[in-house]
């Protein structure tokens, strides 16, 4: 290998300018640039000499400043003597506004050459700097000059405007400055006039002329004869040299070369016996490169010196005596990879020579490898080698290949070389997981970060660079890294590196993937996806409860046992809580003698099972069929499947396993990676197909605060009804609309199991079988729906439970648990479930304290129809249905020739209600009905009674076609406020489509505006519906004959006690009916108006005639939801223009004649009446109308109180009415009527 100098001269840039000149004999300038294009030129207007000279040729409307310049090829001004020559006539006196200046060298072109300009350089010139006239050269910074020199020459007194003085401007390398001038313009004849040193700038690439003027004299500046030399006086060096073979050097100089020099032998001499060379080659093509060539050759590794002298360049400055140290390297290996399990690539130090380096013979690796098949040159790398093996290498050897007889591509051959090397292919368990700290709060005295410990069991060093952390679902690269041998290595998030280094060596994992606290698998893979490492750990695995709240880690007591899984881990026992990066608190021996023992079996199909060990199996013994069978005629599997953790066996049989039958599965002769056996085992199976209700929802911990014993998480406890193990791996919770798939795991028949969190698994474990749900959804207090599906998707169970169910007020505020009372009932719904009386709380894994024979001997009922499109109707059920005679298109007919549905779709999960498409379009206007037959409950009982309803399709509501026909604002303690709707029109209208609000008067806009139905309701002619937000309430605290007439509102607008407005909307914002009310218009001679709805009196009355409104009787509990009210009136029909109905009434409030409806009829409106009442004595009692603006009929109600607000005593009154118009028509009437009392 050649050897670089072993010391460098120093560079000295050199310069390309060797001579530049113009005499602008050619008239031409275009090369030159103008500060502004036309100022100057190539002038014939008295030139300095010849026919051209450079002028200022722009004749200016003001005092101005032009400047030219030409950029120059690069010149070091510090490496060589610069000489500028030139010759310049100023037509006027010099002065502060009238001068001139020549920039030698400048940094910008000619936009920044003048004073204040950007230009940095030097500057020869008179006045461009102060007013003196004298000939000055300055240092220019940014425009702004420093003096260098200063001349004898005054221009204005020695030159004037008549003579060119020629002008040379010397500077040496060192920078000394010297002006020679002779005024009378020979170069011949010059003067030194100053000299002065500066050497602050050492490039060049511009040369200018700058010319300020006053407005009238523009046009007086010459300049001509310019000419700009370098003399090279520095001696060339040797800029490098390559010992190309050993019997060649080539040597590099820095600048062009005399050749009669170069080629002479006797300027070369190589020490050690080498001397002059035979011969001397120049490299034509540059003059700097020559080739020396000896018969003698250089020796390998020995260190020379070359003398070399008497070399010139082209200006014949010869080379300073130079000696150079090299060495020589034969061509030799350099090193070499293992490309796969035979072949390997050697990497040479130069290119090799085709025929000794393919030599297989030229090689031969020890422990029987021998000499390669073949031995082949790397395609594009002649330096690289292949050599191919016949056998495999073996594994944990160290290997030597000894080399010989190669040569290079010169035929220099490389002395005798040896490579070692270990082949060495990483196993499982080379390297194993020994530590995990999963949960490291609350701290004892590690830092509070998660980490994994792994451990090199090997003697080898292990390159683990690209290897794969996976923990849980999260797979992690590792980043460069060798693991030594018996070693330990942390592997941990970034922000833990600094606490987590001061106990060993640590590998950062960016993002760091969280260790589960309750356990999960972590694998340790190479990049081939080969795992080395597996650990499935659980809190099991501490064997120490008092360490599994967290601060502990868990450790491998022995890291060559790879196969006992738990029984070979436990809590730390160091008092730091672990023992990162060193070796484990619990080391020991502990050799695995127990075989593996099944964990669980699942029946996964008819006819296949599924085997889980509890720890790795040898997989030589798990494929083997015959290791098992199955009774009954099944046999032995027709093919088994193991998993990649080696822990789980997929058996299919080729004969399907009969239903409901007890059947055995015989295992024998399955080891384990210890070589532990098992003993012949039989497993009970039963293939049942799971129906729903085999599993139940059976207790729910909603709210577990305040505590009264139990522990304070949530939680869910399901019940196997059957008499089969039943698998609920695959299957889903869902809770609202938050989905969480189960664990693996086999609940027994008949048996309890809690479903809850990763923090409360230790907790509830300890009540009886218990798994985690991670990522348990939270259990909202008030209610929600919660969801088991198996593993086909298929709805298990459902239970849409709600605070009410607990029936209890003091147990629905927390701590107590809802358990259903009979779990062969459930369908129950809320009739199925209470408030646990247990004193802890609940029954976890127990039967329920409200167990108790519940059956459900109800019929279904058909609540309502929601109508979805012309072909499709959805219909509701007061409670779950059976999924096989829902399904019977028989049991379903529709008239009006539209008949049964072309299909059924169920609609889970509660499965309360169904879609119906028919093949007949349903038609506007005509009204259907629905009959139901044959649909049963989930406990078998059939439709009833009520098994028809009537639809059709729904219409956009008008004004008062749906009106407000009574409101309760002002409920009783823990009621509910309730709207109730009539629909007074023949339309079938869609509540979907409506909204109910209330009315801001402060902003003077809507508030609350909430939706009445998030799916299709239909509102059918002559129908009455309650909105309020908990109907059992509403129910419960007064009667109804129409339990189905109530519409739940997830929230209700807000409506004051005192006063405020109740508003119907449309979907477009539309008013529908708008009342509203204050607490006056209560009956006055109520003792409190809580719990007192008020009612329209007749809803073909405006909203919002007061007197159309009316308390609630006291007969019917002061409400009347979801039927016609207490107060209503039919309006009587008569022909009087004037009628009073009825003529005797009793203000008693008792729902009966409570009002007395006065109803005046007109021809034409505009009439204005004043309406009193006088006793029988004719006093005055009340002002019931005063310039009332009446309709063409009209209807004004008294309820027989006083203007006091006292109520009338029995007796006879009379009704006063006067009526007139605008155009003095009065009309007055008197009629009777009577204040009575009921006895």
């Amino acid at each position: 290998m050649i050897k670089k100098l072993l010391f460098l001269l120093t560079f000295i840039p050199l310069t390309t300018l060797a001579q530049f000149s113009d005499d602008f004999e050619d008239g031409d300038i275009s090369n030159w640039t103008q500060s502004v294009v036309g100022h100057w030129a190539a002038s014939i207007t008295s030139p300095i000499s010849g026919t051209y000279s450079v002028q200022q040729v722009f004749n200016s409307a003001a005092d101005s400043r032009d400047q030219i310049s030409i950029e120059l090829p690069i010149m070091d001004l510090t490496a060589q003597t610069v000489v500028w020559r030139f010759r310049v006539k100023h037509g006027y006196d010099p002065s502060s506004a009238n001068n001139w200046g020549i920039f030698l060298t400048s940094s910008s072109n000619a936009e920044g050459m003048f004073s204040g300009g950007t230009a940095n350089g030097y500057v020869l010139g008179v006045n461009y700097s102060g007013s003196d006239d004298s000939l000055r050269l300055w240092k220019v910074i940014n425009g702004t000059g420093t003096k260098v020199l200063t001349t004898s020459i005054n221009w204005q007194t020695q030159v004037g405007i008549a003579l060119a003085p020629a002008i040379e401007v010397v500077k040496s390398k060192d920078g000394l400055w010297q002006i020679r001038v002779d005024i009378n313009g020979s170069f011949s004849s010059l003067t030194l006039v100053g000299e002065g040193t500066d050497n602050s700038y050492s490039y060049s690439d511009y040369f200018g002329i700058y010319y300020k003027y006053s407005l009238s004299q523009d046009l007086k500046l010459w300049f001509d004869e310019l000419s700009i030399e370098t003399y090279d006086t520095i001696s060339p060096f040797i800029t490098s040299l390559n010992v190309k073979t050993s019997g060649n050097i080539e040597i590099a100089f820095n600048e062009k070369m005399d050749s009669v020099s170069l080629l002479n032998t006797l300027n070369y001499f190589v020490d050690g016996s080498i001397g002059n060379p035979d011969s001397v080659s120049l490299n034509t093509s540059d003059f700097k490169t020559v080739n020396l060539f000896f018969n003698e050759k250089l020796n390998n590794e020995q260190e020379y010196q070359i003398q070399v002298q008497n070399c010139e360049d082209l200006k014949k400055n010869s080379i300073i005596d130079t000696i150079l140290n090299f060495t020589y390297e034969y061509i030799k290996p350099l090193n070499l990879e293992i490309t796969s399990s035979n072949e390997l690539t050697v990497t040479f130090s130069r290119e090799t020579d085709i025929s000794s380096a393919e030599n297989p013979m030229n090689y031969f690796l020890n422990n029987g490898a021998n000499n390669p098949q073949s031995a082949t040159i790397i395609t594009n790398d002649s330096s690289k080698v292949l050599l191919e093996f016949s056998n495999n290498f073996i594994n944990r050897t160290y290997y030597n290949l000894s080399i010989q007889d190669v040569a290079d591509r010169n035929q220099d051959t490389m002395l005798n070389a040896d490579l070692s090397f270990l082949y060495f292919i990483p196993q499982p368990n080379d390297i194993v997981i020994n530590e995990i700290l999963a949960d490291p709060t609350p701290e004892v005295n590690l830092p509070g970060y998660e980490y994994v410990e792994i451990f090199n069991t090997t003697p080898f060093d292990i390159d683990i660079t690209g290897w794969e952390i996976k923990i849980g679902a999260t797979e992690k690269t590792l980043t460069s890294y060798v693991l030594d041998s018996a070693s330990y290595l942390i592997l941990c998030n970034s922000s833990a590196i600094d606490d987590l280094s001061l106990y060993g060596d640590v590998l950062e994992i960016s993002s760091f993937p969280t260790i589960s606290n309750s356990g999960t698998t972590i694998t340790l893979s190479k990049p081939d996806n080969t795992q080395i490492s597996t650990v499935s750990f659980s809190t099991e695995w501490y064997n120490d409860n008092n360490k599994v709240d967290g601060g502990w880690s868990i450790e491998r007591i022995d890291p060559l046992n790879n196969c006992s899984g738990i029984n070979n881990w436990r809590a730390s026992v160091d008092a730091n809580g672990g023992t990162p990066g060193t070796v484990n608190s619990v080391y020991a021996t502990n050799i695995d003698n127990i075989p593996p023992t099944i964990q669980s079996s699942e029946v996964i199909s008819a006819n296949q099972l599924r085997i889980t060990y509890n720890e790795v199996v040898d997989s030589l013994t798990a494929l083997i069929k015959s290791n098992y069978s199955v009774n009954e005629s099944i046999g032995i599997p027709a093919s088994i499947v193991l998993s990649a953790d080696l822990k789980q066996v997929d058996l299919e049989f080729t004969n399907q396993f009969p239903e409901n039958l007890n059947m055995v599965l015989t295992i024998t002769n399955i080891s384990d990676l210890c070589g532990n056996t098992q003993a012949l085992e039989d497993v009970n199976f039963s293939y049942y197909i799971i129906q729903p209700y085999d599993i139940l929802i059976n207790e729910i911990m909603a709210d577990p605060e305040p505590v009264v014993y139990m522990p304070e998480y949530e939680y869910i406890e399901i019940f196997n009804t059957t008499a089969y193990n039943i698998s609920l791996s695959g299957w889903t919770l869902a809770v609202g609309s938050t989905i969480r798939t189960f664990p693996s795991y086999t609940i027994e028949p008949n048996a309890y199991l809690i479903l809850c969190s990763d923090e409360s698994y230790l907790l509830y474990s300890e009540y009886g079988n218990t798994i985690v749900v991670t990522g348990f959804p939270s259990l909202t207090n008030s209610g929600q729906t919660i969801t088991l599906r198996n593993k086909e998707s298929k709805v298990i169970s459902s239970v849409s439970y709600s605070d009410s169910w607990y029936k209890n007020v003091m147990k629905a505020d927390g701590g107590w648990s809802l358990e259903q009372i009979d779990p062969y009932n459930p369908c129950g719904g809320e009739s199925n479930w209470l408030a646990s009386e247990n004193s802890n709380g609940g029954t976890p894994c127990q039967q329920n304290s409200v167990f108790s024979t519940n059956p459900d001997n109800n019929a279904p009922e058909l609540l309502r129809i929601g109508f979805l499109n012309d072909t499709t109707i959805q219909v509701y059920f007061n409670e779950s249905i059976d999924s096989i005679s829902t399904m019977q298109l028989s049991n379903y007919e529709v008239d009006n020739s539209v008949g049964y549905p072309e299909s059924i779709s169920l609609i889970g999960p509660t499965y309360q209600s169904v879609l119906l498409n028919f093949n007949n379009p349903f038609l506007s206007s005509i009204i259907y009905t629905l009959e139901i037959t044959g649909v049963t409950d989930c406990t078998g009982n059939e439709i009833g009674t009520k098994n028809s309803a009537q639809f059709s399709k729904p219409v956009s509501p008008e004004l008062n076609d749906i009106v407000i026909n009574e409101i309760l604002f002002n409920p009783r303690s823990e009621g509910f406020d309730f709207i109730e709707l009539y629909n007074r029109s023949q339309k079938t209208i869609d509540l979907n489509d409506l909204r109910i609000t209330a009315f801001d008067n402060i902003l003077g806009d809507f508030s609350s505006v909430n939706d009445i139905s998030e799916s299709s309701f239909l509102f059918m002619p002559g129908e009455y519906l309650v909105l309020t937000e908990d109907p059992s309430v509403v129910q419960n605290q007064y009667y109804t004959p129409n339990s189905y007439g109530f519409v739940e509102l997830s929230s209700m607008p807000s409506y004051n006690d005192d006063a405020g407005k109740a508003i119907l909307l449309d979907n477009l914002g539309n008013v529908i009916d708008n009342m509203e009310y204050t607490n006056d218009m209560h009956f006055a001679l109520l003792s409190t108006t809580d719990g007192v709805s008020l009612e329209r009196l007749n809803y073909d009355r405006p909203a919002n005639d007061i007197s159309n409104w009316h308390s609630a009787s006291e007969l019917v509990g002061f409400a009347t939801p979801a039927y016609e009210n207490s107060q209503f009136k039919e309006l009587a029909e008569t022909e009087d223009k004037i009628k009073v109905n009825p003529e005797v009434f009793s203000p008693d409030n008792d729902g009966f004649e409570d009002v007395v409806d006065i109803q005046l009829l007109f021809d034409v409106p505009g009439f204005v009446a004043n309406i009193k009442i006088f006793d029988s004595r004719g006093r005055q009692v009340k002002l019931l109308a005063n310039n009332l603006l009446l309709g063409i009929e009209n209807t004004i109600t008294w309820d027989g109180l006083t203007d006091t607000n006292r109520k009338t005593p029995n007796g006879i009154y009379i009704i006063y009415i006067e009526v007139f118009d605008l155009k003095g028509n009065v009309k007055d009437y008197r009629k009777p009527v009577v204040v009575a009392e009921k006895y």
